[in-house]
């Protein structure tokens, strides 16, 4: 009898636990946007020449459900600790009136000088790993 009784009180929190994996896989599936998908591309400019600045290039699109979104990078802030992996903030902003169903995307660009050599540009807080090349 002691046994039924602890089985009978396994099933509730086994029953809670599957609902609530259920929810979150249904919450991420109904994401307005993916950005993971890309296509992503980042690269510096080291070209030779009087003046010259190398400058981080990373370009981007995301894909949205809803028509309307906006999407910006910024530096993300604190900055990262490990110097190959420049860190940038994707944020996502909703549209200001009512939202429309329908595809739409979102082109994204950014550039900044820089002074190190990155490897990898990490976008945040999607973790989107883009590899940096170098063009000279």
């Amino acid at each position: 009898m002691g046994r039924a009784l602890r089985y009978q009180l396994l099933l509730p929190a086994a029953f809670l636990a599957v609902m609530a994996g259920v929810m979150m896989h249904s919450a991420a599936a109904q994401s307005p946007y993916e950005c993971a998908a890309g296509p992503w591309s980042a690269w510096i400019d080291r070209m030779p020449g009087p003046g010259a600045i190398p400058t981080l290039h990373v370009e981007g699109q995301c894909t949205f459900r809803v028509i309307g979104y906006r999407v910006e990078v910024k530096p993300y802030l604190p900055p990262g600790t490990d110097p190959n992996v420049y860190l940038l903030d994707l944020i996502v902003h909703a549209p200001a009136g009512p939202a429309e169903p329908g595809v739409g995307t979102a082109k994204i660009s950014y550039a900044t000088s820089v002074a190190g050599k990155y490897q990898t540009v990490l976008l945040l807080p999607d973790r989107i790993a883009i590899p940096v090349r170098e063009v000279y």
